[in-house]
């Protein structure tokens, strides 16, 4: 057996002959260049002449296919060399995301301030918690959700290089599978759109439902639209106020806190928003609805 190192003087010129020489290897290997190599050069390339010369990064991307800005910014994060930006202040901003979740989950819906309007203020304010609940759940349930994925994915994307990476983001991704659960109640178990959508059907029924049993009457027509004019504005009040609410708490706990941590994972767009502007819609909507029942009911009372 021969040890590695120099060749001993009692190779045979068969042996050596037999051998592939180093440029034999070289050209073999030049023949088929890998695409992966090809594609790692562009890249890196674009990553370090994005901030130095406008004109040759721009040649890059034109050779990626880039056109626009949407394109420039995919280029960008297929680039970055690091899983995670700052690694160092990485575990600061998860725990503090946490704790936000935490916190918000707790009085996100708590006691929300409802005007006085006598008896019906706890009735007001059981409605209004009611949306406001749903937002904010649906809200901590998407967080969570979102944040588990880019671990999970940011995990994968590390190399022998960024084991430091790996282990603070499956420490990370071991947190949240470990408190998903515990934010994953939802007492409607509906999306917010399907939410308001059957309750402008319901409010459309009644409104049906009402002018056909007292379209003999002129007076009960007049009471009839005055009744439905008063449950679809108290809905849009309730949507309305709920949603504005919720939007306010979420805004105060994990809005900042969830901004802080994608800054310092790097390179992963914008979190999840909360529902609290579809609401806000589905409320607008409500009150045009009540404004046309006026006309309608009006209308319908002077032709009896």
């Amino acid at each position: 057996m021969v040890e590695s190192g120099a060749p001993s003087n009692g190779s045979s010129s068969a042996d050596e002959a037999q051998k592939p020489s180093k440029s034999q290897t070289s050209s073999a290997v030049g023949d088929s260049p890998l695409l992966l190599d090809d594609l790692g050069t562009r890249l890196t390339d674009f990553y370090a002449l994005r901030k130095t010369s406008s004109e040759d990064a721009d040649n890059v991307l034109d050779q990626l296919g880039a056109n626009d800005t949407v394109d420039r910014e995919i280029v960008l994060e297929l680039a970055a060399p690091k899983p995670l930006w700052r690694p160092d202040r990485f575990m600061e901003a998860h725990t503090l995301v946490v704790r936000s979740l935490e916190v918000l989950d707790r009085n996100g819906t708590r006691h929300p301030p409802v005007p006085n309007v006598g008896p019906l203020k706890p009735v007001l304010a059981y409605l209004i918690e009611i949306a406001a609940k749903f937002i904010v759940r649906s809200h901590v349930r998407s967080l969570t959700d979102n944040i588990d994925r880019l671990y999970a994915r940011r995990e994968a994307n590390c190399t022998e290089a960024f084991d430091d990476h790996r282990r603070l983001l499956r420490r990370g991704r071991v947190d949240m599978a470990r408190v998903m659960p515990g934010f994953k109640r939802n007492p409607l178990a509906i999306p917010g759109v399907l939410l308001g959508g059957a309750f402008l059907s319901t409010i459309l029924s009644v409104v049906q439902d009402t002018i056909g049993l007292f379209g003999g009457s002129g007076i009960a027509q007049v009471v009839a639209t005055a009744l439905v004019f008063l449950i679809a504005l108290l809905g849009a009040f309730v949507i309305l106020r709920g949603a504005a609410v919720a939007h306010r708490r979420i805004d105060m706990t994990t809005d900042q806190p969830v901004a802080a941590l994608y800054d310092v994972i790097g390179r992963c767009r914008e979190p999840p928003n909360d529902q609290s502007g579809v609401f806000a819609i589905i409320a607008l909507i409500l009150m045009v609805l009540a404004v046309l029942v006026i006309p309608i009911g009006a209308a319908i009372a002077i032709s009896l």
